[in-house]
């Protein structure tokens, strides 16, 4: 029996499709099969130790800026050469030690020359004195003669009414009294004129005996020697140039005003101010090679910001070779902390935040650093908050640390902190 031409048109390609199909179910069956896998949470491991409460004697680390409280301008007293200025910019000296010398020469001339202003005056005030005396015996001698003149026209007008005189000699007296009169009258101007005069004159002295004490003063000043120790901070001129009097010389510092001027936080400055005002004395620490340098508490700042309040403190002679300016890195100690909590700095997430372990995870807790304190020479902090006697604290510091983190918790066999 035979195909026919048309069947085997659409036969082939019939069975090619079928044997595709069934070579395809036979892979899909014989394939190998892959085990599901299984997905497991990671714990985390992390070291932990049991919070224990206790009074503590707690220190905040401060940074601290170097500044005098006195800072001294010296000033040419009187116009003149400067012929000695021996220390610069940066300089030490001690005291006794010259800061400046002027021109002795010119300084001299200056005070010759208030000196005979004074003797001026005082001379003038002395002839007008004279002067004075002079003029007021002559008017008690006018006064004197005018009384005589109305004696003598009182004596005529007696007689006229006795007939014993005539008319004329009554005039006469009157003429004569009346210019009498006249002559004490200038008297007392001259008198007076003499009061205003000696007082102007008076005047005129006490300005030159001003000027010589002042140029004496200022002769006192052309030669400057230190009183104590300091330092220069900035020379404005230089020997030889010729200055006028009030010009800027040079600035500088004595050594024992230096201070440290540093920022305390709010919560910090309420507790100090309570110790200071129960007489507590206050002291920071300074570590110098290894030893501890007291410096203590002068004086709190009159103005708060929102940054806190200024704190001011002593810096002792040891540390005299600090300048203004200097940032030195102090540890303030606090009045005792009741029922505080030590723990590692590694501890702490953004200083508001720890985690304890329970049931090996991790659960939040918000707290406050309220000091800190020195074990073993590495500093800890101090914390009160969400936490209680007992607790299992993580001490090792995780970047993914959140509630509920799995971890695999072991005991804290070291210290972690700032040294």
């Amino acid at each position: 029996m035979s195909v026919s031409p048309k069947i085997k048109v659409w036969l082939w390609p019939l069975l090619i499709v079928l044997l595709s199909i069934a070579v395809f179910q036979y892979l899909k069956a014989t394939k190998p099969k892959v085990a599901a896998t299984e997905i497991t949470e990671r714990a985390w491991g992390v070291e932990v130790m049991s919070l224990t409460q206790q009074d503590w004697r707690p220190n905040h680390t401060l940074y601290a800026r170097v500044e005098s409280n006195q800072r001294i301008k010296l000033v040419a007293p009187l116009a003149a050469e400067v012929k000695h200025l021996p220390f610069k910019e940066g300089a030490f000296f001690k005291s006794g030690d010259t800061l400046l010398q002027l021109n002795p020469l010119e300084v001299d001339l200056a005070l010759q020359t208030a000196q005979a202003e004074f003797d001026e005056a005082q001379g003038a005030f002395q002839a007008e004195q004279q002067a004075q005396q002079t003029e007021h015996k002559r008017l008690e001698q006018e006064q004197t003669l005018y009384q005589i003149k109305q004696s003598d026209l009182a004596r005529n007008q007696q007689l006229v009414e006795r007939n014993l005189a005539s008319e004329s000699s009554v005039d006469q007296a009157r003429d004569a009294l009346a210019r009498q009169a006249l002559a004490l009258m200038n008297a007392r101007l001259v008198v007076d004129q003499q009061a205003v005069k000696l007082k102007q004159l008076q005047a005129r002295l006490d300005r030159a005996q001003a000027n010589l004490n002042r140029t004496k003063l200022n002769v006192s000043r052309s030669h400057v020697k230190a009183d104590v120790a300091g330092r220069v901070l900035q020379v404005s001129v230089a020997e030889g140039d010729q200055v006028n009097a009030n010009t800027l010389v040079l600035e500088y510092y004595p050594l024992d005003s230096l201070e440290l001027r540093s920022k305390l936080p709010t919560k910090t400055r309420l507790k100090i101010q309570q110790a200071l005002d129960e007489k507590q004395s206050i002291r920071a620490l300074y570590d110098v090679r290894g030893d501890q340098m007291a410096l203590p508490l002068v004086r709190l700042g009159g103005e708060a910001t929102s940054s806190g309040l200024d704190s001011f403190f002593k810096v002792p002679p040891e540390l005299s070779h600090l300048r203004p300016g200097d940032v030195l890195e102090i540890v303030l100690e606090m009045p005792t902390q009741q029922q505080a909590f030590a723990v590692p700095y590694s501890a702490l997430y953004s200083s508001d935040r720890v985690y304890v372990v329970e049931d090996q995870r991790l659960v939040a807790r918000s707290v406050s650093v309220v000091g800190e304190v020195e074990i073993d020479n590495v500093r800890w902090a101090l914390i009160e908050g969400e936490l209680s006697e007992g607790d299992q604290l993580s001490v090792t510091h995780l970047p993914n640390a959140i509630s509920g983190l799995l971890v695999t918790p072991q005991s804290f066999n070291g210290q972690r902190g700032r040294r």
